[in-house]
């Protein structure tokens, strides 16, 4: 088998990454865009160590999918270009066969690398769901789950909005936002990403040009429209930009011709050279804030009905769950699972915001004790603010509950030997590399 070879193979299952995989000559091909159970064409494009499999790119589907659609991104389907960006893999099959395929590939890890055993009820019942059916109904109807048309679960096609309230862009040499395609240094230029929310939609961003910048993150509080916070664009300068202030005025300028009823904050910060020393240039607010507001309703036992907002400030490239529903459905998931009680002590680990401490923290009530670790400078300062004593993510219940909200890796805070005592309840949130040992 060599790269540029053509050939026909019948795809059997999913892999981790979003490709397809089939097997040719005794060898196993990974093909991205495919659906187990097709009949596919497709070009070789690389081969592993010793040739031991063979990624390749899908040409033609012979024998398709009853779940294959039509791709809601023509930017991101493989039929349609040649070069497809990278960030909707699953576009072209059904939401529901996703899911299902996305399960798969979970279980196949936790046995592969986990350890665990095929047989293990948890691995039979574990389900891959749309996270509005996991949150709290009352927590999703104050926090606006359903979008501006009335769909709970929009699909990502970009009619109504998708669901990504956080996007980072690539930007191009004359300075237009783009995206990678899979394992390429190229930028494409976009015009649209059908998968975030329609506050990151309406900004336009992709008739824009920004020259001078390097890297474009757009973040939208996940309340939507009924926010009182605005979207934030975070412009990362080029390499080479020695001062900020002149590009500042000329993004500044190039924000004017966002639609003029769209109201958003802006910052430009230097890039990160690694090994490069000496003091950054601070980030300049080039209007608006310099963060936004997330809001979380947290259901209270005397008024179930009516959850009380619990307020995050997140700055600029600070850390906050990308789907708009993820954060109540994964603190209502954390409430039935880790069952905390008052006076408990709990320590939450890559705690980002605060998001989980605070929940722990309106549990625990006097007496009890949240230790939030984070490693991040920014949003490890988002957490201290969040987490004050008078912080927006307290509730009457924490007031009286120590809380400490500390910057450091985990895997150091650890062996510093924390003094909250034994923890009751440990809630890990590791980033995608996993959790360190101490």
């Amino acid at each position: 088998m060599r790269i540029g070879d053509e050939f026909a193979v019948r795809l059997t299952g999913m892999a981790h990454g979003g490709a397809a995989l089939g097997r040719h000559e005794n060898r196993v091909v990974f093909v991205r865009h495919g659906i187990p159970g097709e009949s596919v064409l497709v070009e070789v494009t690389g081969l592993g160590p010793k040739g031991r499999y063979a990624e390749a790119r899908l040409l033609e589907v012979l024998e398709a999918s009853p779940d294959r659609r039509e791709h809601p991104w023509p930017a991101a389907d493989a039929l349609l270009t040649l070069h497809p960006v990278g960030g909707m893999e699953y576009g072209h099959i059904r939401p529901e066969r996703q899911r299902l395929l996305k399960a798969d590939v979970l279980r196949e890890q936790l046995v592969r690398l986990g350890g665990m055993d095929p047989a293990d009820p948890l691995l039979e019942q574990l389900t891959v769901v749309d996270p509005a059916a996991l949150a709290d109904p009352a927590v999703l109807a104050a926090a606006g789950s359903s979008d501006r048309q009335g769909h709970s679960d929009p699909e990502p096609s970009g009619a109504h909005g998708g669901w990504r309230t956080r996007v980072h862009f690539a930007v191009d040499d004359e300075g237009r936002p783009g995206m990678h395609p899979y394992h390429e240094e190229r930028v494409i230029p976009v015009e649209r990403f059908p998968l975030a929310v329609r506050e990151i939609q309406e900004l336009g961003l992709g008739a824009g040009r920004f020259p001078g910048v390097s890297r474009i993150d757009v973040a939208a509080p996940s309340a939507g429209a009924g926010s009182a916070s605005r979207p934030l664009i975070l412009f990362t300068a080029a390499p080479d930009t020695q001062d900020l202030a002149p590009l500042g005025r000329e993004l500044d300028v190039a924000l004017d011709a966002c639609p003029a009823d769209v109201e958003v904050s802006a910052v430009l910060q230097p890039a990160r050279i690694p090994g490069r020393r000496g003091p950054r240039p601070q980030p300049i607010v080039l209007r608006g804030d310099d963060h936004v507001v997330e809001t979380l309703p947290v259901p209270s036992p005397d008024r179930p009905d009516a959850p009380a907002p619990l307020r995050f400030r997140v700055g600029a490239g600070g850390f906050w769950q990308n789907h708009r529903l993820a954060p109540a459905a994964l603190t209502e998931t954390v409430r039935q699972l880790a069952d905390v009680r008052p006076a408990d002590t709990v320590w939450d680990l890559y705690g980002g915001a605060g998001l989980f401490a605070a929940l722990a923290a309106d549990q625990v009530g006097a007496g009890g004790t949240v230790w939030s670790v984070e490693g991040s400078q920014v949003t490890s300062g988002d957490a201290r603010h969040n987490l004050a004593g008078q912080g927006p993510a307290r509730t009457e219940g924490s007031r009286g509950a120590k809380v400490i909200a500390q910057r450091a890796a985990v895997e150091r805070a650890l062996t510093g030997r924390p003094r909250t005592g034994t923890p009751d309840v440990v809630v890990l949130d590791p980033p995608r590399d996993g959790a360190g040992a101490p």
